[in-house]
C-alpha cells in the first residue's frame, strides 16, 4: 500500500513538473513575441500558457495589453475582467491588481465610458497611492470633465511621485 501511495505520488509530481515546465516555455516564448512586438505570436503563446493554467492573471493582463494595441477595446474589456476576477480571488497582489484596474480604465475612457474609467483610475491610486502614472491619467480625466481643482491636485501628486510631465500641464491648467 505505501508504495503504491509513493508510485502515485511520484507519477503525479512528474506530470505537475512537466506542465509547469510547459507553462514556463510558452510564457518564456510569449513575452519574448511580446517585447518583439510580434503580437500574434505572442497572443498564441499566451493562450497556450492558459491551456496549462487557465487561472493565470498575468497571460490574461497580456492578452488585454495586445487587444489594446490593435484598438479592440471591448474585446480587451472581458479579458481584463478575467484578469481582475482571478487576482481578487487568488493573489490579491495589490500592486498588480491596481495595474489591471488602470487598464480597464484605460479601456473604458478608449470606448467613451468616462465614469467607468474615472471609477477604475480611482481604485488603482487606492489600491497602490505611489504610482505617478494613475494619478497623471486621472488628472487627465479630470480635466476633461471640467473638475480643474481635481486636476491640480492629482498633477501635483503626481509631480510629487517623480512625474515630471507633470509639470508642463499644472502651467498650463493649474497656475492662475
Amino acid at each position: 500500500m505505501k508504495c503504491s501511495l509513493l508510485v502515485l505520488f511520484l507519477f503525479y509530481s512528474i506530470i505537475a513538473s512537466a506542465q509547469t515546465n510547459k507553462l514556463l516555455l510558452s510564457l518564456s516564448k510569449a513575452n519574448y513575441a511580446y517585447e518583439k512586438q510580434d503580437y500574434q505570436k505572442a497572443k498564441k503563446y499566451y493562450l497556450k500558457v492558459l491551456t496549462v493554467d487557465s487561472m493565470y492573471a498575468k497571460a490574461y493582463v497580456q492578452l488585454t495589453n495586445i487587444a489594446c494595441e490593435n484598438q479592440q477595446f471591448d474585446g480587451a474589456l472581458s479579458t481584463i475582467n478575467k484578469a481582475i476576477s482571478i487576482e481578487k480571488a487568488t493573489e490579491r497582489n495589490e500592486t498588480e491588481l491596481a495595474y489591471m484596474y488602470s487598464i480597464r480604465s484605460f479601456c473604458y475612457f478608449n470606448l467613451d465610458k468616462t465614469e467607468e474609467s474615472l471609477k477604475d483610475i480611482s481604485t488603482a491610486i487606492a489600491l497602490n497611492t505611489e504610482n505617478a502614472s494613475y494619478y497623471f491619467m486621472r488628472s487627465l480625466m479630470k480635466r476633461m470633465n471640467g473638475d480643474i481643482k481635481g486636476c491640480c491636485q492629482d498633477l501635483k501628486k503626481s509631480l510629487e511621485l517623480g512625474n515630471s510631465s507633470a509639470s508642463e500641464y499644472m502651467s498650463i491648467y493649474c497656475l492662475k
